[in-house]
């Protein structure tokens, strides 16, 4: 099983500062159920603020680290030969690239750290409009999107944080800054159509081919936008959020959550049954 980590940034220039080592420490069990030959992605957030790619490390050996080591009981290490850290800097405009093109790229990058902040499904973001942003309240509403098991909640509401916002600013200024576009109504955020934006697969096999990260969802830890909806969802519940809350910011179900994300819950679960243990064990020595 792939995972998908986020590192902080200020950790990841220090670390660079001081060479990259290509192991990862964690107090997280979820740390070692990733498989031996699968990849673990890091992800950070760029001096701008954008969230991107910043390590694939393709795990060797996973160990345990001595009790009380400050970084956390669980280790895996990377491969060396195969492993790869990644600049984070946003990639310019290249020469023979056509601005349209350009800005594909950057769309698809938008997409992808909005499944990442939201925890939405990608149809959901792309289906995105105007009309469902509030700036004021900081309130964003998403239409779930029919799976293949059931149909999503049909209304969810997300808080608009900062990081979210700035992409949305960016989508608003490119809007009435393009001569094409201005004055046209659009009511979608990211696509003309609300089904699809332009060459999405495309683009992001091309940066996953740049960047060495294996991609497709027909490959054994292959890379898929997907995995960003599981990353958050994952990342809220060892949070320590109830069910209810979850559920209500991705559009699962409880008994979903729990079928699909046990692996997040149970430590959640261990400190619940740690206050009835603490609870009964103090009433018997109060008692005795």
């Amino acid at each position: 099983m792939p995972l998908l980590y986020y590192w902080r940034n200020d950790n990841y220039f220090r670390d660079l500062d001081l060479g990259a080592g290509y192991h990862l420490n964690q107090s997280n069990p979820l740390l070692h159920q990733i498989e031996i030959g699968d990849s673990l992605w890091a992800f950070t957030r760029a001096k701008n603020g954008d969230y991107v790619l910043a390590a694939d490390l393709v795990i060797k050996a996973k160990t345990i680290n001595p009790p009380n080591f400050r970084y956390g009981r669980y280790r895996v290490w990377g491969d060396l030969k195969n492993s790869r850290y990644f600049k984070v800097d946003n990639q310019p405009r290249r020469e023979d690239e056509s601005n349209i093109d350009f800005r594909r790229r950057i769309v698809v990058g938008q997409v992808f750290q909005m499944a990442l902040l939201t925890g939405a499904r990608v149809g959901e973001i792309i289906a995105l409009r105007w009309s469902q942003i509030d700036f004021d309240a900081k309130i964003l509403q998403i239409i779930g999107t029919k799976t293949r098991f059931k149909s999503a909640k049909v209304v969810r509401y997300l808080e608009v944080t900062s990081s979210i916002e700035a992409i949305l600013r960016d989508r608003e200024t490119f809007r009435s800054g393009n001569p094409i576009r201005r004055g046209t109504v659009c009511e979608f955020v990211f696509s003309k159509t609300g089904n699809s934006v332009t060459k999405y697969h495309q683009i992001l096999r091309a940066a996953a081919k740049a960047t060495g990260v294996t991609y497709g969802a027909d490959i054994r830890g292959g890379f898929i936008t997907h995995d960003a909806r599981h990353t958050a969802v994952t990342r809220i519940l060892q949070a320590g959020i109830d069910l209810s809350t979850v559920g209500a910011i991705t559009g699962h179900t409880d008994a979903n959550l729990i079928l699909h994300y046990s692996h997040a819950t149970r430590e959640s679960r261990k400190k619940a049954t740690s206050v009835l243990e603490n609870f009964v064990t103090d009433s018997q020595k109060k008692a005795g």
